[in-house]
């Protein structure tokens, strides 16, 4: 009986379509909007089913639990933790630092796709040689088969399958390397018999051109309207709304679309670029481009609500009594925080929040990386930079540089920057980036209370970089109070090259190193709410101490 009730609620609902157009009480909305685009419902159909978009993902008629998820054929997967190759998922490796060699990926930094086959690379820039690798100081020859040969000279060349210095040997179409005379120029005599007996080649070696010069035919007319209506070059006496041109009319100084209008024109509404006339006193058009009276009208999305409530998704929630996650509608209590589509007790150690991934913790000693949890001891390592966090298989001889999981003897990194290494087995200094970055919720209370705010500038000499910081406050866990600094605040990171990139405008906390150094810890970019985020956090004083995950800021 419940369903029956919510179901016709639904359909006596009064929709709109996507062009502003409203459909009134049980008028019917075909023509208006396909079935899997039905303005009533946040679901949609995938295979003949009903899903909810906010939870799971259509891939070619197949759902998957999760929203925004990445379609490989039929299959679903996240791209910071898999990459699709022809329609297979590969696990273990992003799509977004991975090539695809057939249907396997790989890292194109460390690797190479030669002939199919997957080679690890031994030098920064080695390149393919049919199915083995060369690099700078060899040459790959062609004739039939590939071959490598080491190069004496910067003068060596190729010649069929040998090689030779061209500026002592000549190598002419029977590809075998002669000894050059003084003074001769290679293949001459060779060459002008060759050249003679081909048509469309001059005796001069030169080709014969038989292009045909294309004139300028000047701008077709059908663009000239177009090319003059312009904002910046408009005639005289006419104006140009949306490449369109009109002639003025004294008070009609707004385009809505390409139609000229006033502010003071009656009943009229411009919404989602169309100009509706006959409208009442009132009507307005809602940022999802919709008409409605604010007065008694809610719109969510593309539904109409009564007044009153606000928003969650399609349908509307209380705050005072709810909280809304995704879309997703919860009942408040305690200090209740979004996941996601879920709520949970952020005073709980029972839960750990992950990019929106919620996971049973425990209490015990793990890490986020982006959306995936990494128990402590795990072979799993997590590479971070502004805005995006990959984790990789845990290799020997290999470290992080911002998001890059690089062979050291390979690559180096300057604060989050690949160098190439250009002399083998050997390593520069700095190639450990030394702190990463952590995401908010790995942070101590220690951490979290102590200094925060928004990086202004940021200049390097002689590897000490200096940042001029504002909106800074402190926040002393110790003392259960928050102070403003000094504006602007000015410090300084003693090794460049060891610490992460920081980009302007971004919000940071710090902390202070046993050294009394600071020390940069995490970005909160991502947070709509920096400030919010860390004093809701610093308030649970009297939480039991998390375990400090200071084993997780080096690499």
């Amino acid at each position: 009986m419940i369903i029956s009730v919510l179901v016709f609620a639904c359909l006596s609902l009064p929709c709109y379509s996507r062009h502003g157009r409203l459909i009134g009480f049980g008028q019917s909305a075909s023509g208006l909007t396909t079935s899997s685009d039905s303005p009533c419902r946040s679901n949609s159909v995938c295979g003949g089913l009903d899903h909810d978009i906010l939870e799971f993902t259509c891939c070619e008629g197949k759902p998957h639990k999760g929203a925004g998820l990445s379609c490989c054929g039929k299959e679903a997967f996240i791209t910071t933790q898999a990459s699709c190759c022809k329609g297979k998922v590969n696990m273990n490796l992003s799509q977004r630092v991975s090539d695809c060699c057939g249907d396997t990926a790989y890292d194109p930094l460390n690797q190479l796709c030669c002939d199919s086959r997957i080679l690890t690379k031994n030098k920064p820039h080695s390149k393919c040689c049919g199915k083995v690798i060369y690099d700078d100081h060899q040459l790959c020859c062609r004739k039939g088969e590939q071959y490598v040969h080491p190069k004496s000279s910067i003068h060596d060349v190729c010649c069929g399958n040998q090689t030779y210095n061209k500026e002592n040997k000549c190598c002419c179409s029977d590809l075998i390397p002669t000894d050059k005379s003084p003074n001769e120029i290679c293949c001459m005599s060779k060459e002008r018999d060759k050249r003679n007996s081909i048509p469309g080649v001059e005796s001069s070696g030169r080709e014969v051109s038989t292009t045909v010069q294309k004139f300028s035919q000047g701008t077709p007319s059908h663009l000239s309207g177009l090319a003059a209506c312009s904002k910046v070059n408009t005639p005289d006496g006419q104006m140009c709304c949306a490449g369109k041109l009109s002639n003025r009319v004294h008070g009609k100084n707004l385009c809505c679309g390409e139609t000229p209008y006033g502010e003071a024109d009656e009943g009229v509404l411009c919404c989602n670029n169309t100009l509706h006339h006959g409208m009442k006193d009132g009507q307005r058009c809602s940022p999802s481009g919709h008409i409605y009276r604010p007065s008694t009208e809610l719109v969510c999305g593309s539904k109409l609500n009564y007044a009153g409530k606000h928003c969650c998704g399609e349908n509307t929630y209380d705050p005072k009594t709810e909280i809304c996650c995704n879309g997703h509608r919860h009942i408040r209590s305690g200090n209740m925080s979004c996941c996601g589509v879920t709520a949970y007790n952020t005073s709980s150690l029972q839960k750990k929040c992950c990019a929106g991934t919620l996971y049973d913790w425990q209490g015990r000693e793990s890490q986020c990386c982006g959306n995936i949890l990494i128990e402590a001891g795990s072979n799993q390592t997590c590479c971070s930079a502004s805005g995006l966090a990959l984790v990789y298989n845990t290799q020997p001889g290999f470290t992080c540089c911002g998001f890059h999981y690089t062979n050291a003897s390979l690559w180096s990194c300057c604060a989050g920057v690949l160098h190439p290494n250009l002399k083998p087995n050997t390593t520069k200094k700095n190639n450990d980036p030394g702190h990463k970055l952590l995401p908010l919720g790995d942070l101590t209370l220690e951490d979290l209370c102590y200094k925060n705010g928004m990086v202004e500038t940021v200049s390097v000499e002689n590897n000490i970089r200096s940042i001029v910081m504002v909106n800074t406050m402190l926040k002393m866990a110790s003392e259960n109070r928050v102070q403003a600094l000094r504006y602007p605040h000015y410090l300084t990171l003693p090794d460049h090259c060891g610490s992460p990139e920081l980009v302007p405008g971004n919000t940071y906390i710090w902390v202070k190193t046993p050294s009394m150094e600071t020390s940069f810890i995490s970005d909160l970019s991502n947070y709509s709410s920096p400030l919010h985020s860390i004093l809701s956090m610093c308030g649970h004083l009297i939480l039991p101490r998390r375990h400090h995950l200071s084993s997780f800021n080096k690499t």
